[in-house]
């Protein structure tokens, strides 16, 4: 089953920092892909977009953030896949998980809005040696 969530999240610090210096970079718009199965998980390249819509490099610039109730200084692109990574996975937790699943991740830098789309893989039946069905 497919789904599809639009949410305006909880103004996070490190959201609020990565999208400060995303927007003073020029860049408007966030898309990346993601998926997993067999209890991995991985979020594909992240690409940025300028207000024309085209691709725009991530900056080498330093943000603060904090993880674990300490601040740290990060590189945007590093605090950037923490954070992304992150967001999928409040939506869609278990995304990895057996069989998993996968989608599309997008944030408009100004509003702060993200939207996912989470899709179950395709259901694979599994024999073991014997040629018996082995369950999930």
């Amino acid at each position: 089953m497919y789904s599809h969530h639009a949410f305006r999240p909880q103004q996070s610090t490190n959201l609020i920092a990565i999208c400060t210096a995303l927007a003073a970079a020029g860049i408007v718009k966030l898309q990346a892909y993601y998926g997993g199965s067999n209890d991995e998980g991985h979020v594909g390249a992240i690409s940025a977009l300028d207000k024309d819509n085209k691709a725009i490099s991530i900056p080498a610039v330093d943000v603060t953030v904090h993880y674990a109730g300490s601040a740290q200084t990060a590189k945007l692109a590093d605090a950037l896949d923490e954070e992304v990574y992150q967001q999928i996975d409040n939506r869609h937790g278990g995304f990895e998980i057996n069989r998993g699943s996968n989608g599309t991740f997008e944030l408009d830098v100004a509003s702060r809005n993200i939207n996912v789309t989470n899709e179950p893989n395709p259901y694979e039946l599994d024999y073991d040696d014997e040629g018996k069905l082995v369950e999930w």
